[in-house]
């Protein structure tokens, strides 16, 4: 029998355990902000490929044209062709602690994002009840394929009952990310180049 290998200890240097893949609570390796929630897919779903920059959806506050239901409410975000249950959110009302994001991974370039947000043609967030995730209303986004780095989308987008009543408005804003990959690949040709 020949002499035994020393096997790698699982430790990175200075003794912390390196974690395989993305990040924890990301998709696309990039840290994202404290309290972003984690995105439930990357851009276009199912497309695998490297991140070639993020999509920010940040929601809320909610302005409610009634009596607003008890506690904060819960926005789920499915983009199409996504097989998932969606990203679920947490909003609140005016004030503080009214908003909350998720960073989506986009696997694809410009021209085919924009194709597939043409294709798509109206993304609709539902609004739930916190406690039991019931059914408030649906917001409806046609504007995504106007989406570009110099033109994100926001604004206050009417929130419908299944009935068709105004119910409120949720403030939504779409914006694309390209600075953190811009610099990790500028860092990486300066290392390697």
């Amino acid at each position: 029998m020949g002499p035994r290998r020393p096997q790698a200890s699982g430790l990175a240097p200075g003794g912390s355990r390196r974690r395989r893949g993305a990040a924890a609570g990301t998709r696309g390796g990039s840290e994202g902000r404290p309290g972003e929630v984690a995105a439930s897919t990357s851009l276009p779903p199912l497309v695998r490929g490297p991140a070639r920059c993020f999509l920010r959806c940040t929601l809320g506050p909610v302005l409610w044209a009634g009596p607003a239901p008890p506690g904060a409410a819960l926005v789920r975000l499915r983009w199409w062709g996504e097989t998932s249950g969606g990203t679920v959110l947490k909003v609140g009302g005016p004030g503080g602690q009214g908003t909350a994001s998720s960073r989506f991974a986009v696997r694809c370039g410009p021209r085919q994002l924009a194709a597939y947000l043409t294709d798509m043609g109206v993304l609709g967030l539902e609004v739930m009840t916190k406690p039991d995730h019931l059914p408030l209303g649906r917001v409806q986004i046609t504007e995504l394929p106007q989406l570009s780095p110099s033109h994100p989308i926001g604004g206050f987008f009417t929130i419908l009952s299944p009935t068709s009543e105004k119910l409120g408005e949720l403030q939504v804003v779409f914006a694309p990310i390209f600075v953190v990959l811009y610099n990790a690949i500028m860092q990486n040709n300066q290392v390697s180049g």
